[in-house]
């Protein structure tokens, strides 16, 4: 089985994705202890926060397409007519959401923000724009990862390189400064990639974008209500609990968003290859084996949290070792809620139900954070904890729907 397994076209695919997923999340760990060692904690709190708003914006301004775009092009993958049409139409989306982003943001700067300097400012509003129009999704539907591993690799190594030789003091400009050439030079690679392999931005009418806008919006929903319970927690600490619980947080976070982006790739993988060929067996026996070996895992890890976060950011941050511990436990519920997510719904082409079970985990989470803020107990260890709690509903709930659903259908 396991021969079949790493033959399998789905795990090259897998692999590619872990690789990109590798720099995406790796390179971050790399730069942050670096920053984290460099600027104070209010200050490290702070960038933090900017970079939860860049997530946050970047949800908006994908509109689902991570989902939608990946499963409409896998299903139209021999019509490059079609995939042209969309591709036009979703980079017009993506377009107008990102200058609504930017607006929203020029607002939202009178609140927290508003102790940056104008060319802090300028360069997020940049970042916004141009983080947007990489399309991951594009390259997951014609199962051509590879691409999205090359631009995706040299991205975060620029920006790796840049932090290092340019970021020499406690400067949140040139921190800013870095990330934003990066994502531009993924941005411009991507589209490059997309020319490369006789894929164009074709005419598109009003009434094609309104298509794609709607098929998108239930994805979108689920994509929100995802980002309520896990990027937007800094900014919601960084307001509630102060910059100091903003940077605690974060860092730990930071560790698990790694974990998460290369186990994330394996049911990114399936989500095109299921959604044709309907393997029920052989994607079950992958996840219960690889969420039995991920436990194993983070059950070792545990043993060395300590030493990890002294590794990492300095003793600065080794109050946190209860956030990072309750972290390796929601690493192990997420995954397998992923697995049982888009993957496995498709099996039974019934994928919009998934959404409804994030929205039910992003109903929960905002219960859980008006408790905390009333109580005044809003710290890192709360919010981990609420994360883990909110995971957890998730994946209960979609297993019993699945179960369900597919007992309804062989009536």
């Amino acid at each position: 089985m396991f021969r079949k397994m790493i033959s399998h076209r789905v795990f090259k695919n897998s692999f590619a994705l872990f690789i990109m997923q590798l720099f995406s999340y790796v390179s971050p760990l790399l730069v942050l202890p670096y920053l984290a060692r460099l600027m104070s904690v209010e200050n490290f709190g702070m960038l933090m926060m900017l970079y939860s708003l860049l997530a946050v914006c970047l949800v908006v301004t994908d509109f689902g397409f991570n989902l939608s775009g990946t499963y409409y092009i896998s299903r139209n993958y021999k019509d490059k007519k079609k995939i042209n049409e969309f591709l036009t139409s979703a980079f017009c989306i993506k377009a107008l959401l990102s200058a609504v982003s930017v607006i929203c943001f020029w607002f939202f700067l009178k609140g927290e923000f508003q102790s940056l300097d104008g060319y802090s400012v300028l360069l997020i509003a940049i970042t916004m724009f141009v983080q947007s129009f990489q399309p991951i999704w594009f390259f997951q539907g014609i199962e051509k990862m590879r691409h999205i591993t090359l631009y995706t690799a040299l991205s975060k190594l620029i920006y790796l390189l840049l932090v290092y030789f340019f970021v020499t003091s406690d400067s949140i400009v040139k921190v800013l400064l870095c990330y934003c050439i990066s994502q531009a030079v993924g941005t411009i690679f991507s589209i490059c990639f997309i020319l490369k392999m006789e894929y164009s931005f074709s005419r598109t009418t009003y009434k094609n974008i309104i298509s794609v806008f709607r098929q998108s919006i239930p994805f979108f929903v689920s994509r929100v209500a995802v980002v309520i319970y896990t990027s937007a927690n800094t900014l919601f600490l960084g307001k509630y609990g102060g910059m100091v619980q903003a940077a605690s947080y974060s860092s730990c976070e930071k560790i698990y968003f790694a974990g998460q982006g290369l186990l994330n790739p394996l049911s990114q993988a399936f989500f095109p290859y299921l959604s044709k060929n309907k393997d029920e067996k052989f994607y079950i026996k992958f996840v219960i084996l690889s969420v039995c070996i991920l436990s194993v895992v983070c059950v070792a890890a545990s043993f060395f949290v300590y030493d990890v976060l002294n590794v990492f950011y300095g003793k600065k941050y080794n109050d946190s070792v209860g956030v990072l511990n309750t972290f390796l436990i929601t690493t192990v519920i997420a995954y397998a809620s992923v697995s049982f997510g888009y993957p496995m719904f498709t099996l039974i082409d019934k994928i919009g139900y998934v959404n409804h079970t994030v929205v039910i985990g992003a109903l929960i989470h905002i219960i859980g954070l008006f408790i905390l803020a009333k109580e005044n107990i809003f710290t890192a260890q709360n919010i981990a904890y609420l994360v883990l709690i909110v995971e957890t509903a998730v994946l209960i709930t979609r297993i019993v729907m699945y179960a369900y659903l597919k007992i309804k259908r062989t009536q």
